[in-house]
């Protein structure tokens, strides 16, 4: 393989992988407005929600 080409397989690769790693942190977030918009739902304390969900009282608010 030559430089060039070796170094556009490594970006390439590296792009994938930035790529995957924002979609998983994407994923996360995601699950934790859901679960906080459920506890909401349900009635449970705002200062709960944010102990089990690590977001803010205004974020949860806004759900």
């Amino acid at each position: 393989m030559t430089n060039i080409a070796y170094e556009k397989e490594s970006s390439y690769l590296e792009g994938k992988d930035d790529g995957i790693k924002q979609g998983i942190e994407q994923g996360i977030e995601q699950n934790k407005r859901e679960m906080a918009k459920s506890l909401k739902e349900q009635g449970f304390p705002i200062s709960a929600i944010e102990k089990a969900s690590g977001l803010s009282e205004e974020e949860i608010k806004s759900l």
